[in-house]
């Protein structure tokens, strides 16, 4: 089966009118990419006014300026045949980075909600498509298959906004908790918000990795909380200082030639915001493999880590196809020509690529992840898994909370 990248345009079209006619049948509306004629309830695709508003959301999707993302074919036929749906607060988009994204958002800290809705979401798309003998992509060994070869295995990104006033100063004890937990930990845009994600997709289910982020916010809150107390005594300490000092005061008058100079509220600097860098033109793609690869002694992607170790890889590997004629090269084109690059440095087309180029993709997702080869991922979408509600936390610590998963079929 075909991947974004590789699909015909007769496919992708396909695969759009059966996931966004599922996905109606939840609710909410369907949204095809302005330009796109391959949706009949909408043949220009929406509407400029649908068009600012998921803009300003950021439920918007764009058409790939990522060289890799392009060399693999994934601006094929732009905009034909992509989309967005969204049900107040979930979402999912059709036929971008892969068939089929999912994001279920919830106010406050109600995890279970978000996972529950999200897990629902699927189940409905899954059992819609099983009628027509349609099913995810899916390996017994490495879970879900997605373009993104990083990304297979539960597919899963798991995030809180977390307000953390008191924490907000203490970096340090940020990071730390970062690295224990493994999960990051960035600034949100709301003054002393921050962004608490967990995207292991490896390793752990996607019931492992819910409870690990609400583990991870659950201490965060914790912290803040003493931090709170910490600020209130001090506060009550300096206030009694400075009334002690203005009783003393009034015994001991400040010289008349004397000349303080008064305090200064430090203001943070405003960050001038750095213009986007326009994407390098990207040349005519030629999939033709070469007999050898250039250096890749300096590349950072890990496929250019991967073949500069093993040099005898790519020469047995090259010169295979699927049985869909996907090729090597158009997998790894970008990863090994751009020093650069960063990630995998892969995108897989076709769902044969991660067994007739196994001995490559394995070990890339082993040096992006930590998957060793050889290991069988976990699958596991129970709910009930999950600790009831909110996890003890009030709304007022947490903003709001977003799982987010994708498929293929």
């Amino acid at each position: 089966r075909r991947l974004p990248p590789a699909m015909l345009r007769s496919q992708r079209r396909e695969i759009e009118g059966k996931v966004a006619k599922s996905l109606l049948k939840i609710g909410g509306d369907y949204f095809p990419v302005r330009g796109s004629t391959s949706y009949a309830a909408k043949p220009q695709g929406m509407s400029e006014g649908e068009q600012a508003s998921l803009d300003t959301e950021g439920l918007l999707i764009t058409e790939p300026d990522a060289r890799l993302l392009i060399s693999a074919g994934l601006a094929a036929d732009w905009p034909d045949a992509r989309g967005v749906w969204k049900d107040e607060w979930n979402a999912a988009w059709v036929n971008y980075d892969d068939h089929l994204s999912v994001a279920v958002t919830k106010g406050g800290a109600d995890l279970e909600g978000a996972f529950g809705g999200l897990v629902g979401i699927l189940h409905s798309v899954e059992t819609d498509l099983a009628t027509d003998g349609i099913t995810f992509m899916k390996s017994d060994r490495l879970g879900y298959l997605t373009t993104d070869p990083t990304f297979v295995g539960s597919g899963v990104r798991a995030t809180a906004t977390v307000l953390l006033p008191c924490m907000s100063s203490q970096p340090k004890e940020l990071k730390a908790l970062s690295e224990e937990r493994q999960v990051t930990i960035t600034r949100a845009v709301e003054e002393n918000t921050w962004r608490v994600t967990c995207t292991e997709s490896m390793q752990y289910s996607a019931v492992e990795i819910v409870n690990r982020l609400g583990a991870a916010v659950t201490e965060l809150v914790k912290l803040e909380n003493v931090r709170k107390r910490e600020t209130v005594l001090l506060k009550k300490q300096k206030t009694r200082e400075e009334e002690s000092g203005q009783a003393a005061g009034e015994e001991h008058k400040v010289p008349a030639d004397s000349d303080p100079k008064p305090a200064v509220a430090a203001s943070p600097a405003t960050q001038a915001a750095e213009p986007k860098p326009q994407a390098p033109p990207v040349p005519n793609i030629d999939f033709s493999a070469p007999e050898s690869l250039p250096d890749l002694a300096s590349h950072k992607s890990a496929v250019g880590k991967v073949l500069a170790k093993n040099s005898g890889l790519y020469s047995s590997l090259r010169e295979l196809k699927t049985g869909l004629n996907s090729s090597l090269m158009q997998c790894i084109r970008e990863g090994v020509e751009d020093a650069t690059l960063t990630g995998s440095g892969v995108t897989v087309v076709d769902e044969q690529c991660y067994d007739v180029y196994g001995a490559l993709v394995n070990q890339v997702v082993e040096q992006c992840t930590g998957f060793p080869i050889g290991s069988t991922h976990p699958v596991d979408l129970n709910v009930a898994k999950l600790p009831e509600g909110t996890l003890g936390l009030e709304d007022s610590d947490v903003r709001f909370v977003q799982i987010e998963t994708r498929r293929n079929f």
